[in-house]
């Protein structure tokens, strides 16, 4: 019984650190994602009325109410 938790314990191990793999220079890769939502809800009163923002940044549009 432990000689099973101990390979299943190392094959998880290892795994973890394959899937944690960096590329050729050692540093961690990162894509940048350039998708934006279209609005991000600010206020909701009830399921017919709500607030929401257009612009990535708060103060760079007024809000509109969807009702």
């Amino acid at each position: 019984m432990i000689e099973r938790f101990a390979v299943l314990f190392l094959s998880i191990f290892l795994l973890a650190g394959y899937t944690h793999a960096t590329n050729s220079e050692g540093a961690n890769v990162q894509v940048k994602n350039e998708l934006r939502v279209p609005a991000y809800p600010l206020v909701t009163i009830d399921p017919y009325t709500s607030g929401w923002s257009f612009s990535d940044n708060l103060y760079e549009s007024p809000v509109q109410h969807w009702t």
